[in-house]
């Protein structure tokens, strides 16, 4: 009894806060804090193409929810 009623907070937790909930939220929430304390001088880096396989990594990231917003977009139009 005293599980189902954790289960249910932390589910209940996850909807405002989906870090909770998953694994791959968690992540998220540390990449984008990453790339809001990235230093001026790696995104320089990046961009002028120094760091290639970082960009090559952003870029695959981009392409991945891209891809992700447009199912989103497409199921809201509906």
């Amino acid at each position: 009894m005293k599980e189902d009623g954790f289960q249910a907070a932390k589910e209940e937790l996850s909807l405002s806060v989906p870090a909770y909930g998953s694994r791959l939220f968690e992540h998220v929430e540390k990449c984008i804090d990453g790339f809001k304390r990235m230093p001026r001088e790696e995104e320089r880096e990046i961009i002028t193409g120094e760091e290639s396989k970082k960009r090559e990594k952003i870029i695959e990231l981009y392409d991945e929810l891209s891809s992700l917003v447009d199912l989103i977009k497409k199921h809201e139009d509906r």
